[in-house]
């Protein structure tokens, strides 16, 4: 794919989440190919290696174009994702780039 976006962020809460806010937050964002127009990737994962400085999960959003990726941060999913996020006093660090010949590399 080229002149895609890619939409990352990594979150880090300020406790760690109960096994239930876990298991609602993965749910939450394995809904979103349903209930998401324009995806085209999605990864969400949590650190295994320790070496995260807090930032324990993230996730990865994949758009064919700049429409999709802007229509989907006023989508409803994403919307209720976001406040139970900022809920929990997350910090947030978040990148979005092209893809590119200059940014696909392999």
């Amino acid at each position: 794919m080229s002149d895609g976006v890619q939409h990352v962020v990594l979150f880090k809460f300020p406790q760690a989440l109960s096994s239930e806010e876990e298991k609602e937050i993965f749910e939450r964002v394995r809904s979103w190919p349903q209930v998401i127009k324009g995806l085209a990737g999605l990864r969400f994962g949590k650190d295994e290696a320790g070496r995260s400085g807090g930032f324990d999960y993230l996730l990865i959003t994949q758009f064919d174009n700049e429409e999709d990726h802007q229509s989907y941060y006023s989508q409803d999913a994403h919307v209720a994702f976001s406040n139970w996020v900022k809920d929990r006093n997350c910090e947030l660090i978040r990148v979005d780039y092209r893809l590119t010949p200059e940014t696909l590399l392999i």
